[in-house]
């Protein structure tokens, strides 16, 4: 989908008289680094910006190198969550970069936008990091924006609407684009970043409603992914809400799907969902273990999962359960209950992440001290914290490769039957398929030769001893 955070930045910076700005997303492009390079050249401007999660900071960075090979005097500044939650570390790692927006950066990228124009100070503007010298000197945090119905709409017309194809393979009918009803999230689960912050802030329902009916008459929008962290946090609102899509007439005109917690749905609220024409609901379980979810500070009964995809199955409506492999305290008993437990579930779309302790969070400075079985991988580099393919953890409990193969092998136990593999391909289509089975293959092929396993090993890792070893913080 259009990244949200990118369009409302170009909306905002329109509305504060700045006209000359435009958006080049080269993953959604499939550019290559001369193709981005050549854009950026033909754009001929004065700052190039950038955002990125901690899995693609490096090659954000490697394109900031780029961008300054052709023309030294070109700013370049770097936001988004990984900036966010480390800014003097990314100043002071990544020397491409000139600035560093940290925090929500609407108001301080127009401030500052304003202050390079002017040839103003840099001091004052909150939320603002940038060098003197070789120094990274750190302004203020900038406090979060209350009043979100202050937020212009997006400007998805900046980016390349055709070039999107949506959250799931099998409803790509049509354009979908993001829509957020509500900022933050109060809970305190150890893997998460929390940076829109733990207060909740709501956009008004008539504010959501007119920006769907925007992003419909506008642009064509067919479908909306809410991507609010917990949808139905506030059920009385999610109601209300729901409620108000169906006096407008909006289901008769577009499908949408959203993400919440098993607890927070009901058989009431469902049914509701399902009349304005909800099609999908992602639950975020993490865990088969009664034990794991609450030292995770999830505060989940796991007998809520059951009941919540049950109850979606029963009012018509699609569940994606996602879980995460590989979470502190895991163990071969664990890992084995969470695999059953999830094949159990039986919901529509199974997503395994495995685990990735991202800046900013406990599972960070757990693996930091080498607490709770993990510790970071020696050498690790920022791209292999990613969620599907994290490779920036060593376990005392599993073998290198062991959870990545538990990851595969549930996949295949999961959608390779009767019952779900039609499923297999609403989520990713032939193509990603065939991707996926190729990388298979490579992965046992390395793992026969290395000869990991062992005669008779268990299928879902290898418990070892590890010597103890201080853990290496990547740079």
């Amino acid at each position: 989908m259009p990244h949200y955070g990118l369009a409302v930045l170009v909306s905002s910076l329109r509305a504060a008289g700045f006209s000359e700005v435009s958006v080049v997303d080269a993953q959604a492009e499939n550019l290559s680094p001369e193709e981005f390079t050549a854009r950026i050249r033909t754009a001929a401007p004065r700052m190039v910006g950038f955002t990125a999660f901690t899995v693609h900071i490096e090659d954000a960075h490697s394109a900031a190198q780029n961008v300054k090979a052709m023309d030294p005097s070109i700013i370049t500044v770097i936001g988004g969550v990984h900036a966010s939650a480390l800014p003097r570390q990314t100043l002071e790692e990544f020397s491409a970069f000139d600035l560093v927006i940290f925090g929500e950066g609407r108001v301080t990228l127009i401030e500052t936008v304003r202050a390079i124009k002017d040839s103003s100070p840099l001091d004052e503007i909150a939320g603002l990091g940038w060098r003197q010298g070789a120094t990274a000197v750190m302004n203020q945090a900038r406090p979060l924006e209350k009043a979100l119905d202050l937020l212009p709409l997006p400007a998805f017309d900046a980016m390349p609407l055709p070039k999107y194809r949506g959250y799931l393979a099998g409803f790509r009918r049509g354009l979908e684009l993001p829509v957020f009803s509500s900022m933050g999230c109060p809970y305190s689960c150890a893997f998460c970043y929390r940076g829109a912050g733990q207060t909740v802030r709501y956009f008004s329902i008539p504010r959501i409603l007119d920006e769907i009916e925007r992003d419909i008459s506008r642009f064509g929008a067919t479908q909306i992914y809410f991507c609010d962290e917990t949808f139905t946090l506030d059920r009385a609102r999610a109601k209300d809400f729901t409620q108000a899509m169906i006096q407008r007439g909006l289901p008769r005109r577009i499908s949408w799907k959203c993400s919440t917690r098993p607890e927070l749905v009901d058989k009431e609220l469902l049914a509701l969902f399902q009349r304005a024409n909800c099609r999908l609901i992602g639950y975020g379980v993490e865990t088969g273990s009664q034990g794991v979810a609450d030292a995770l500070g999830k505060g989940l009964d796991l007998r809520r999962a059951r009941q919540a995809v049950r109850l979606t199955r029963q009012a018509g409506i699609r569940s994606e359960a996602n879980f995460i492999l590989g979470l502190p305290g895991e163990t071969q008993e664990s890992l084995r209950g969470t695999i059953r437990f999830a094949r159990s579930l039986n919901p529509d779309f199974l997503n395994l992440s495995l685990l990735s302790p991202l800046p900013g969070t406990r599972t960070m400075e757990m693996a930091r001290k080498g607490e709770g079985g993990l510790r970071l991988r020696a050498g690790a580099a920022w791209r292999d914290f990613g969620w599907k393919t994290s490779r920036a953890l060593d376990y005392e409990r599993f073998a290198p490769g062991a959870l990545a193969r538990a990851q595969t092998t549930a996949y295949l136990r999961f959608y390779l039957r009767p019952s779900r593999i039609r499923n297999l391909f609403r989520l990713v289509g032939p193509r990603e398929i065939l991707r996926y089975a190729r990388h298979t293959a490579r992965m046992w092929l390395e793992t026969l030769n290395r000869n990991a396993w062992g005669r008779g090993a268990p299928s879902y890792g290898i418990p070892t001893a590890h010597k103890k070893a201080k853990p290496h913080p990547p740079r």
